[in-house]
């Protein structure tokens, strides 16, 4: 009987992933015949009329369960947003293709250091016709200026400079700090600060000085205290400190979502 429900459950979690899927794609078929079988999945035709190219190593049906169907960055947000969007960990640009698609007036930083992410992130801006509100910079954020090692070898999602990351797939890229970010906005306020960086989170919040953070409205972001000892606490820590009002909440141990807003 208990292998029957273990069963049954199973099923059911299928079959409600599947109308996930199929409630926000036309080709949702193709998608989910290579999601099950592990084969090759086509381009993501979204009912809206977006489209999301997608190289091997990307993770397409993920993106689109957490950003599209989840709206894993748009919790606690006040509607209508204005002024801009920071977008740090950018990949292959779904958090920017949603928002983009949502608030036609706002205007979006992507910043993503990954060559290969960076290339299909502009290749899907442009599919989209997007370019007038989407900027692309093809650096990583961090403390503050200089270089640091990202390990490109991992699947895009889980680049990173931190943790075990050094090896023989890491490459060298350019880095700037918050503080840079957010003086290259042209159109206040910062409506969200994104940041999924694979550990360097609490780096790039802790680097920022205190002046910047008045321009902040809110702020979505993913820690990994397996890559980053605390990285959650020191985040919260920063965030309190000015005066945000904060809510965690935790995927799996040791990894999670920080969501903040005043």
């Amino acid at each position: 009987m208990t292998r029957l429900r273990a069963q049954g459950r199973r099923f059911a979690m299928r079959i409600w992933l599947m109308a996930r899927i199929a409630r926000r794609l036309t080709n949702w078929k193709g998608v989910w015949r290579g999601y099950v079988e592990e084969q090759p999945i086509p381009e993501l035709h979204f009912r809206s009329g977006l489209r999301l190219s997608h190289s091997p190593g990307d993770a397409p049906v993920l993106l689109l369960l957490e950003v599209f169907a989840d709206g894993c960055y748009r919790r606690h947000l006040r509607e209508p947003l204005t002024g801009t969007v920071l977008d740090i960990g950018a990949n292959i640009g779904a958090t920017a293709l949603d928002f983009a698609w949502r608030h036609p007036g706002l205007e979006i930083h992507c910043y993503e250091p990954n060559p290969r992410s960076c290339g299909m992130l502009r290749h899907n801006v442009l599919t989209n016709r997007l370019e007038r509100g989407i900027l692309i910079r093809d650096v990583a954020v961090g403390r503050g200026p200089g270089f640091m090692r990202l390990n490109v070898a991992a699947p895009s999602i889980a680049a990173t400079a931190y943790g075990h990351s050094l090896s023989d797939g890491a490459i060298e890229v350019p880095c700037i700090g918050l503080e840079e970010c957010v003086a290259r906005v042209t159109k206040p306020p910062v409506a969200l600060l994104k940041v999924d960086a694979e550990g360097a989170e609490a780096d790039i919040l802790e680097g920022a000085p205190c002046e910047i953070w008045t321009q902040v409205r809110h702020v979505a972001l993913e820690y990994h205290n397996d890559l980053c000892p605390d990285a959650d606490e020191r985040c919260l820590t920063v965030l309190r400190r000015e005066r945000f009002k904060t809510r965690r909440t935790i995927a799996e141990p040791g990894r999670g979502l920080i969501h903040a807003w005043r």
